[in-house]
C-alpha cells in the first residue's frame, strides 16, 4: 500500500468528518491500525477540526454583552418614564425559528466539510507541485550531466583529430588496462584519458611519466575513476620519447618503482 498516496487522497479529510460510510470509516480505522503515519494525520486533522470549531462557537465575553445593552439603551432619558406595554404573547410558537437555527447547523457542517475538502485539495495541489518541481530540477541535472560530457567528449575529439596533438596508447605491462596520452610538442601540453583501469590498492595511488633522453619526469599523479570522455591536464613536457605509469604511494614517489611498472607506450 502506497501510505503517502493514501495519505494525499483526501479520504482522511472525509473520514474526520464524518462524510465516510461505515464501511469506508471501517477501512480507514484499520488502515490507521496499520500504518502510524495514517493514525498521526488522523490525529492533526482532528485536532485542526476541534480547533476551528471552538473558533467558531465560543460564546462571546459577558463584557461584551454588556456593553451591546448599554449602547442600545443609551438614548433612552432616565427622568422620563414611559408606561410599560403589555404584550400578548401568542399561544403556541412558529417552528420557523427551529426550522432556520437546524437550517443554519447544516450549512455550517456543509462549510466546514467543503473547508476541508478545499484544504486537502489545497495541501494535495502543493504538494503535487513539489514533487513535479523536483523531478523538474532532477531532469536539469540530468540535462547538465548529458550536455557536460557531451562538450567535454568533444574537445577531446577535436584533440585527438588535431595534426599537431600526438596521442600514445598505454597498454599493461602485465595487464589488460588502457590508456591514452595526447600530447601537444609545440606546446608541451599534456592530457591524459583514462580507457580501462581498475582501481590501486589501499594507499596506493598511480603515477605518469614520461621517459625524456632515457630518464622519467614526473608527470603527476591521479586516480583511477575517470570517465571515458574526461581529459585530466598533466604536467607539460617536452622531446618525451615514451610515458608510462607505475603504481606509487599516495602522493607520488620523486622516482618511478620499475617493478610497480603498470603502462607503457611508446611515442
Amino acid at each position: 500500500m502506497d501510505v503517502k498516496a493514501y495519505i494525499e487522497s483526501g479520504v482522511l479529510e472525509l473520514y474526520v468528518m464524518g462524510a465516510l460510510t461505515p464501511q469506508e470509516a471501517a477501512e480507514v480505522e484499520r488502515y490507521a491500525a496499520l500504518h502510524p503515519e495514517i493514525r498521526a494525520e488522523i490525529d492533526e486533522l482532528q485536532q485542526a477540526t476541534s480547533e476551528y470549531l471552538e473558533s467558531l462557537l465560543t460564546p462571546p465575553p459577558a463584557h461584551l454583552k454588556e456593553k451591546v445593552l448599554r449602547a442600545a439603551t443609551g438614548n433612552i432619558s432616565q427622568n422620563v418614564r414611559r408606561p410599560a406595554k403589555k404584550v400578548q404573547l401568542p399561544a403556541s410558537r412558529s417552528p420557523w425559528p427551529k426550522y432556520i437555527a437546524v437550517a443554519a447547523s447544516l450549512a455550517l457542517a456543509v462549510s466546514l466539510l467543503l473547508n476541508f475538502i478545499q484544504y486537502g485539495s489545497n495541501r494535495n495541489l502543493y504538494k503535487t507541485v513539489a514533487r513535479q518541481q523536483a523531478q523538474i530540477d532532477n531532469l536539469n541535472k540530468d540535462y547538465e550531466k548529458v550536455y557536460t560530457a557531451y562538450y567535454k567528449l568533444e574537445d577531446k575529439m577535436l584533440m585527438m583529430a588535431s595534426p599537431e596533438n600526438k596521442m600514445v596508447h598505454l597498454k599493461g605491462v602485465k595487464n589488460s588496462d588502457i590508456a591514452t596520452i595526447i600530447w601537444n610538442p609545440a606546446s608541451s601540453e599534456v592530457y591524459l584519458s583514462v580507457d580501462k583501469l581498475i582501481d590501486p590498492p589501499s594507499g596506493k595511488q598511480y603515477q605518469l611519466w614520461a621517459i625524456v633522453n632515457n630518464k622519467p619526469v614526473d608527470l603527476g599523479v591521479f586516480e583511477a575513476e575517470m570517465k571515458s570522455y574526461e581529459m585530466l591536464k598533466m604536467k607539460n613536457v617536452v622531446n618525451a620519447s615514451a610515458f608510462a605509469v607505475t603504481v606509487e604511494k599516495e602522493g607520488g614517489s620523486p622516482v618511478p618503482t620499475t617493478e610497480a611498472m603498470w603502462l607503457l607506450g611508446s611515442v
